[in-house]
């Protein structure tokens, strides 16, 4: 009979409800199953998504990944499809140094671009290299950064908020139609690594992945209100290849 390792499973002291603290040997159905253990019904992209990121992390943490690990994967997938993705980041820091971060993104064209930039921390320095590649001008209002479980190799998951940055060009303002008020929409991501700075840059992606979305969303809707109101050559007739038709 094959022992728990050898077929991906380990035991432990840190142990999840099952008994069983999945490793890096732990194949796409332990995966899933475990999954399904936990109560996630996972598409197949979805799944594959969230088991990819499960072998990086894996692969760094000692001690397997516990069932709030795993969940922590599952939220750190949620990213929206096709916009951009960090596909490299590499940062140099310390006390008597300036932190640099260089940084590679995967952008919805699939084309990678790449940057590097300074900043007052690491995090400062990442979120500066993401800006220049992305091209948007943002408000960072909240950052938090939480460990999903115990010990110095725990599973980092940073939370943060973005806002569209006020220019006098831009209509980003929405109106709340019970008071009247403007306000400028808030966009929130989370990402999960065992680096702290890894975790930070996923989330602030994810973040303007929203926003991107929304703005594009924004823009469409303010596009085809105007082709609505104004109707161009109004009520008039059309001749085509011998036939007469009514343009409304």
């Amino acid at each position: 009979r094959k022992k728990g390792g050898s077929i991906g499973l380990m035991r432990g002291d840190a142990q999840s409800g099952a008994g069983i603290v999945l490793g890096k040997h732990s194949g796409r159905n332990a995966v899933n199953t475990r999954l399904r253990e936990l109560g996630y019904e996972l598409d197949s992209d979805k799944l594959n998504a969230v088991f990819e990121r499960f072998k990086q992390v894996a692969e760094r943490k000692k001690g397997g990944i516990e069932d709030e690990d795993l969940e922590a994967l599952v939220s750190d997938q949620g990213a929206q499809a096709g916009m951009w993705e960090v596909s490299g980041l590499q940062v140099t820091t310390g006390m008597s140094g300036i932190p640099t971060a260089t940084v590679q993104m995967t952008g919805p064209d699939g084309i990678e671009r790449f940057t590097a930039t300074t900043g007052t921390g690491p995090v400062d320095a990442v979120y500066k290299a993401i800006d220049s590649i992305v091209g948007l001008e943002v408000d960072l209002t909240d950052y938090a950064l939480n460990s999903v479980t115990d010990g110095i190799q725990a599973l980092a998951t940073t939370r943060v908020v973005l806002k569209n940055k006020i220019s006098s060009d831009a209509n980003i303002a929405e109106v709340n139609v019970q008071t009247g008020d403007e306000f400028i929409r808030q966009f929130s991501g989370t990402g999960s690594d065992t680096d702290i700075v890894v975790s930070s840059a996923r989330a602030y992606t994810q973040a303007l992945n929203k926003m991107i979305a929304w703005n594009l969303r924004r823009q469409a809707e303010s596009v085809k209100e105007e082709s609505t109101s104004i109707n161009p050559i109004g009520d008039a007739i059309q001749v085509n290849e011998g036939h007469v038709q009514r343009v409304v």
